[in-house]
């Protein structure tokens, strides 16, 4: 890793009061029924809690050609790991109705092997209290052995 990486990590650490024990880039899809938020930020750990903080979107070309409209606004929540109680691949579709308040996440099955190859999937987080997180992530198996581990 670079001085500039190391410089954030150790920074997130100071900020969170703890060690950086899990770490993946992420984009956070929504919580189930608060509507999609569709943000790419980092997801990890310290002690013991779960952490997602956003970046801002650099404006690229077309930032070039239109003003951003709305200012930017930080999103960083965390939630305890001994509140999960299952992580599996669902459809985004199945995902985003959730998150839109149009489908329990209870409701929403485990994708099928056929399923995961014709179809996007994200990962749900449920919760104790029958909610769930989505995310996208570019392996969740790693994600799921530090939770289950």
């Amino acid at each position: 890793m670079d001085n500039e990486t190391n410089n954030f990590l150790r920074q997130l650490e100071e900020e969170n009061g703890g060690k950086l024990t899990f770490r993946t880039y992420a984009l956070y899809l929504g919580f189930s029924g608060e509507g999609v938020k569709n943000l790419g930020g980092l997801f990890y750990s310290v002690n013991g809690r779960l952490i997602f903080e956003d970046f801002e979107k650099e404006g690229g070309l077309l930032g070039l050609l239109a003003k951003r409209k709305d200012k930017y606004q930080k999103t960083k929540f965390s939630f305890s790991a001994e509140e999960i109680t299952d992580v599996y691949t669902v459809t985004r579709s199945a995902a985003l109705r959730s998150i839109q308040g149009g489908r329990l996440p209870s409701d929403i099955p485990p994708v099928s092997k056929l399923l995961k190859i014709l179809s996007r999937t994200v990962t749900q987080i449920r919760l104790e209290d029958g909610q769930a997180y989505y995310f996208e992530m570019i392996d969740e198996k790693p994600f799921k052995q530090f939770i289950f581990s």
